[in-house]
């Protein structure tokens, strides 16, 4: 599910550097494993006992790991992002972001123009939106730990999508939205059951 990228200081992975590679792939893993668990951690003592407001110390350590290059660092990196509300464009190299598609300005002006109702909800839900001519993306809808549960397609012009999660337990699920194959928004979604 999740291309790991490793961007050393000045330092490139080679066949040659096996040992070295396989240390630092190893550590990088351990790495993400780690900050995934902070997260999820942080998360169960907080959201899950209904208290959305966070000790300073995790609130730093939430930050700390927010900022973070998500594709490098792992879920952790985004569970964070979406715990303090953050959205934070990461600079991908290979980025085949062009003029004519979105930048980070029209994702404010996505999410005055999209919707998901009732939130919370049972399962059953719809989403609203608008996107530009000649526009189309994704929606996927992801569990609490990032695991893709439903990608749905969406089109240019007003619509309203609906998103069925009825399978699905309680809990927070997060609607994430691509437009022209581009990451542009994320809300979180909660299901009381």
């Amino acid at each position: 599910m999740w291309g790991l990228i490793f961007r050393g200081e000045g330092r490139e992975l080679s066949e040659s550097s096996g040992t070295m590679a396989s240390q630092l792939s190893e550590s990088l893993t351990n790495t993400i494993e780690s900050y995934r668990k902070t997260v999820n951690g942080i998360y169960f003592n907080t959201w899950c006992k209904d208290s959305l407001s966070f000790s300073s110390a995790d609130s730093a350590t939430l930050n700390t790991i927010a900022n973070l290059h998500a594709l490098t660092y792992g879920p952790g990196v985004y569970t964070a992002r979406v715990l303090l509300g953050l959205t934070i464009e990461d600079d991908y190299e290979g980025s085949n972001k062009t003029d004519d598609q979105w930048f980070p300005d029209e994702e404010e002006q996505f999410s005055r123009f999209t919707k998901i109702y009732p939130n919370p909800n049972s399962g059953q839900m719809q989403m609203e939106y608008q996107l530009p001519e000649s526009s189309n993306g994704i929606v996927q809808v992801l569990d609490f730990s990032g695991r893709t549960l439903q990608e749905l397609n969406i089109y240019e012009g007003m619509h309203t999508l609906p998103i069925d999660l009825s399978k699905y337990g309680s809990g927070v699920y997060f609607a994430r939205i691509f437009v022209n194959n581009n990451y542009l928004y994320s809300e979180k979604v909660v299901l009381i059951k």
